[in-house]
């Protein structure tokens, strides 16, 4: 069936249905939801009652605006990013947040603390994606990324010049060591580092 979500209202319904005693496909006909998506958000959602000292059964209770807040809570949670439920975020944060802060290296926080279980690679991801941004923790936390500078890239260098040029400013000696003989078109064309043969 289409609109499978169950919004407060078909939350309520199932409340006042299990109250009533009706069975699971009494309350999907009566929401027009699946049966399926019923049964789901029963088993999902129900809380155990405190156990009577005379009683050895468990008995459960469903309660509407407490299902619809853990659902609104895990939809949000799911769209977070990362793989990361909030109570997962908020035990790596107090780990590596202090360790940070001594300028520690997140491949020295993963080797001291191998209960979080990730690679480096996975804690850089995080750390750039922004998923530890409202606990007070960037690239600028990171020792590597604030210490390194972008590098300039080198471009290769070829260079030519005449051939009357180049004897005029390195003399014979070097010509007739690098072998070099007047070309057809009167250029020689050298890699860099033969210009540092002495």
């Amino acid at each position: 069936m289409k609109n499978s979500y169950l919004t407060l209202k078909d939350r309520q319904a199932i409340q006042e249905g299990l109250e009533k005693g009706l069975s699971r496909t009494e309350i999907a006909k009566n929401i027009h939801k699946d049966i399926s998506t019923v049964a789901k958000e029963i088993k999902n959602r129900k809380k155990l009652k405190p156990r009577n000292p005379l009683c050895r059964l468990d008995k459960y209770f469903y309660l509407a605006k407490q299902a619809q807040n853990d659902y609104t809570y895990t939809l949000k949670d799911s769209r977070e990013g990362g793989n990361l439920n909030t109570k997962e975020m908020l035990e790596i944060v107090d780990i590596i947040k202090p360790l940070l802060k001594k300028v520690q290296s997140v491949y020295q926080i993963l080797k001291k603390h191998p209960e979080l279980n990730m690679c480096p690679k996975t804690l850089y991801m995080y750390i750039e994606s922004g998923i530890f941004q409202d606990y007070g923790i960037n690239n600028f936390s990171l020792r590597r990324q604030v210490s390194m500078r972008k590098r300039k890239k080198l471009k290769k260098r070829n260079v030519k010049t005449s051939y009357e040029a180049f004897e005029f400013l390195h003399g014979n000696e070097i010509l007739k060591k690098l072998n070099i003989q007047k070309i057809e078109k009167d250029m020689v064309t050298l890699q860099p580092y033969l210009l540092n043969i002495k």
